[in-house]
């Protein structure tokens, strides 16, 4: 073989040797990026409806450990972590087990205000995942503060007849009107929309698209007309998105009323086995 020829061939083995050590890299890369694609050989079918809880602005998949313990001294429970990362993919922890109350917390990479909008998006992701892993067709909610947000731009903007059907949600100092002052004052009736954020705008111009479910929005009032952190009228908004949606309910707590403590509030874990649980009924 002449030396020009052997500079050809050695050429062409070399190319696609490192096609190949490519589509092994990518494939290998896709399989550890992207555990929400793998799946169990049989999903486990759970028997009672899963609660999903999902934290406000800075929350963390650990954001509900109190009330978790909290529960489980009268349930017998089982709780999984999912957190979606920026990438799209996801990293749990724990495991349900099929005749046991499921817990289940998604919380995401970025928890950041900013990352609202892609939050809904994220939140589906952890939903996907949950339902390749288990089989349920149903389940309940429970989000603090921005948690209720995500639920909100899940619905309005992601949620599809293929996914688990949500029966009840129940949120917790949830700012609907957002923060400002200027759309919260106690005087506030919500009567025109120069009271309305943006923020409530743009969720009340896509609201048709909420599905039907009961929904029970808690209001914490620490003497002022706030929790501490949200105004009560930014949560009362809540009815102008949810009161035509289905069985709409407030709650006014006043007793550990701050907004952090809401997560952990007696009154609360009351509210859960009562409303999200359908207990004693």
């Amino acid at each position: 073989m002449s030396r020009k020829r052997w500079i050809r061939f050695t050429s062409v083995v070399m190319v696609l040797g490192s096609l190949g050590l490519m589509s092994l890299s990518e494939r290998l890369e896709a399989a550890t990026l992207r555990p929400i694609f793998r799946q169990q050989q049989t999903p486990i079918t759970l028997t009672k409806q899963p609660l999903i809880m999902v934290p406000g602005t800075g929350g963390t998949i650990d954001r509900f450990d109190g009330l978790i313990q909290t529960l489980q001294q009268t349930t017998d429970s089982s709780v999984i972590k999912v957190q979606v990362n920026t990438d799209e993919t996801v990293t749990t922890s724990g495991k349900l087990r099929a005749n046991t109350q499921p817990l289940i917390v998604i919380a995401f990479e970025d928890p950041s205000d900013r990352a609202l909008p892609l939050q809904g998006k994220w939140y589906q992701i952890g939903l996907a995942y949950l339902k390749k892993q288990y089989s349920f067709d149903t389940y309940t909610f429970l989000g603090h503060s921005n948690g209720g947000l995500v639920l909100t731009q899940y619905l309005e903007d992601q949620y599809t007849t293929a996914d688990p059907k949500l029966v009840r949600a129940m949120t917790l100092g949830t700012p609907f009107n957002d923060m400002d002052d200027r759309y919260n004052a106690n005087q506030i009736t919500f009567d025109t929309p120069q009271e309305y954020s943006a923020q409530l705008t743009n969720y009340l111009a896509n609201q048709t698209r909420i599905p039907e479910l009961d929904f029970l929005n808690v209001i914490g009032d620490t003497g002022e007309a706030t929790d501490d952190v949200v105004e009560m009228t930014s949560v009362l908004a809540g009815r102008l998105l949810y009161q035509d949606r289905g069985d709409y309910q407030e709650k006014i707590i006043t007793s550990d009323a701050q907004h952090s403590a809401l997560v952990e509030n007696l009154e609360v874990v009351d509210l859960i086995h009562h409303f999200l649980w359908q207990e004693n009924k």
